[in-house]
């Protein structure tokens, strides 16, 4: 048995399926970004019901946060005269995908802005940079009860909400 995860995503999860076939389980996984003290949380979680609604809707949500996010930096980027645009870097990050700083970094790095990836992140985009914009932990129980982890990950959700409410 393994496990798929990707930022407020579970898109891989038919391709891994069917790549698998009966030779390997693929449990559902999904790796959610909480903020706490200044800092990024990425909290995995594994065996939930993939089609609970309110999970669907918050990664959706939380995706739509990060191209927010990825636009204002884009924004930012552009005032000091690096052009790169929201379509290049959901062009690196693939469909279905979330973006992050690195599909943007990639993105400058293709269009000749860094040489490489540490640039991007040491000159542009690394923490200094930019506030992270706290995405909120999930308020709803995504396991199943019988699910494995579903207690494990109710817990991390409940202490990265706390974290999230102090800071």
């Amino acid at each position: 048995t393994i496990s798929v995860t990707d930022h407020d995503t579970i898109a891989a999860l038919p391709a891994a399926r069917a790549a698998a076939g009966q030779a390997l389980e693929i449990l559902s996984g999904v790796e959610l970004t909480a903020a706490s003290h200044g800092r990024e949380l990425h909290i995995l979680g594994y065996g939930f019901r993939e089609e609970d609604p309110a999970l669907c809707e918050y990664m959706k949500d939380a995706r739509d946060r990060r191209h927010g996010r990825i636009q204002a930096m884009i924004d930012r980027l552009k005032e000091r005269g690096i052009e790169v645009t929201l379509q290049e870097v959901e062009l690196i990050a693939g469909e279905g995908n979330s973006v992050g700083r690195p599909h943007l970094a990639e993105a400058m790095m293709k269009k000749g802005a860094v040489r490489t990836l540490n640039e991007a992140f040491d000159r542009y985009l690394g923490d200094q940079e930019f506030d992270h914009v706290g995405i909120h932990a999930l308020k709803l129980s995504v396991a199943s009860p019988d699910a494995p982890g579903h207690n494990y990950l109710e817990t991390l959700l409940a202490i990265a909400e706390e974290n999230n409410a102090e800071s």
